[in-house]
């Protein structure tokens, strides 16, 4: 039963290593898009890495500790590593879960605000993420839209793609500023239909509920994931090997330390 636990553990903790690597793949490709956001993206890209790389690490534990289960003597005993890596599961699981628990508050969130905005109904009130972003996303807009649209592919091919045609790019620009253009010092006044981010608000909720839903399901998944790898975890650390019967004979009569194991 132990040596099937011990493959089940190893075989989901080799599955861990593609969502670290995942992890890492993502914080890159947010890195990679340093342009949009500058350093809020380039901290939060530096942090998903900087996960994905300890998680990494504790798959490393978890199977060192595997391997060396049934060691009882030396520096790298099998049962303090498995605990280590225990505890590190622990930690990564709750915060697994708090982000999920954020995620899927701020999907239920931005449906409700997307239904709002189809409807016709004005004056929707922000949600605590747009607050964050609204204002970010208007001085990006007001920053680049002078001869810089060249230098800032992603955020403006996101504008020309989904945004209503009075701001995209061919209108707004360093040669022609349109009447339907964003106004900068109406929109500092908070008048949000003269916002970049008022304007293209509808879009941009779908947008944003497009991965947070997605990201919340997934996170789920990889929570009861870690939670099944926790108790594995416990499993293989309250074993306790069964000694041969010249084992048993030695022990009894002090000739063999019970760290010298020869298991049945």
């Amino acid at each position: 039963m132990n040596q099937c636990i011990k493959n089940i553990f190893l075989i989901t903790n080799s599955m861990m290593c593609f969502i670290a690597i995942s992890l890492v793949g993502i914080g890159a490709y947010t890195i990679g898009m340093l342009e949009f956001g500058s350093n809020d993206l380039e901290s939060l890209g530096i942090a998903v890495v900087f996960v994905g790389l300890a998680v990494m690490v504790i798959i490393i534990w978890g199977c060192v500790g595997t391997a060396k289960q049934e060691n009882r003597e030396g520096s790298c005993q099998g049962r303090p590593v498995l605990c280590f890596y225990l505890v590190c599961l622990l930690v990564v699981t709750g915060l697994q879960f708090y982000a999920t628990i954020f995620l899927k508050n701020l999907s239920e969130n931005l449906v409700i605000v997307e239904g709002e905005l189809k409807s016709g109904k004005t004056n929707v009130s922000y949600i605590a993420t747009e607050d964050y972003i609204a204002p970010k996303f208007n001085d990006y807009y007001f920053d680049t839209w002078e001869n810089k649209q060249e230098e800032y592919p992603h955020f403006w091919g996101y504008i020309d793609d989904n945004c209503p045609d009075e701001m995209k790019s061919n209108k707004c620009n360093g040669d022609k500023y349109t009447r339907g253009c964003p106004n900068q010092d109406l929109c500092d006044d908070d008048s949000e239909a003269h916002c970049p981010y008022g304007m293209c608000r509808k879009k941009t909720v779908a947008f944003l509920n497009s991965w947070a839903s997605p990201l919340g399901d997934y996170g789920i998944v990889i929570t009861i994931f870690a939670l099944v790898m926790s108790i594995l975890s416990c499993l293989l650390i309250c074993y306790n090997p069964h000694y041969s019967d010249s084992d048993a004979s030695q022990i009894k009569h002090g000739h063999r330390s019970t760290r010298r194991l020869r298991v049945n």
